[in-house]
């Protein structure tokens, strides 16, 4: 497409990235309509310079596996993006993402991700990120606006829903993988959170990737 004059040409990348559920994750969900990264010479033009070459390398070969490179590529892009917008703004507007880079809430919120199918406690994530119950619980909800164990649950809702959509993952795998014993606590959980039932989740999310 040619549109003005004789001026230097601009490329225009676009992708997306898809979240099962906004509101299932209050740190998605207070994500700003737009992240602006200044293209002033500094440190993030150098790394969004370098890896928008490789997305484009990687789509113009056409080499097998392209698109799942691309894929973690646009991955680096986004939280490259999000740590500029999160240094560069007040702690009022980043808001809930300034959790992400709090040195006690952090280390609270890496376990409950990548673990969360562990029994996990307040006193538990409190001694996690080195401080008391209570310091952490009132820090926790001032961040994010949600008791620790009330962001957990949302958490495993939101792996819950993604897991739902392979055909080779069972109710009960999926259950056992987000942190509940029994079929009948998960099934009732995930209503509560998601007005459905797991199955019912289950056969929409088959219906989109059909079409």
């Amino acid at each position: 497409m040619h549109y003005g004059g004789e001026g230097a040409p601009t490329t225009i990348v676009a992708g997306g990235l898809h979240f099962t559920d906004a509101r299932l994750n209050p740190l998605v969900a207070s994500l700003p309509e737009l992240m602006h990264v200044k293209g002033d010479g500094g440190v993030a033009t150098r790394w969004l310079e370098s890896t928008l070459q490789f997305v484009a390398a990687e789509m113009d070969a056409e080499l097998p596996g392209d698109e799942l490179v691309a894929g973690r590529l646009a991955d680096v892009l986004f939280v490259q993006a999000l740590r500029t917008h999160v240094a560069g703004v007040t702690c009022e507007e980043a808001g809930r993402l300034r959790a992400l880079w709090d040195p006690t809430l952090g280390v609270a919120l890496q376990r409950m991700h990548e673990r969360p199918a562990d029994p996990w406690t307040v006193e538990a994530l409190a001694r996690a990120a080195g401080v008391s119950r209570s310091a952490f619980a009132a820090r926790f909800k001032a961040a994010l606006g949600l008791a620790p164990l009330e962001y957990l649950t949302r958490w495993r809702m939101h792996r819950a829903a993604d897991m739902l959509a392979d055909e080779a993952a069972s109710t009960a795998a999926v259950a056992t993988a987000v942190g509940y014993d029994t079929d009948g606590a998960f099934v009732k959980a995930f209503k509560r959170h998601m007005g459905e039932t797991p199955g019912a989740h289950r056969r929409k999310a088959r219906a989109r990737e059909s079409r």
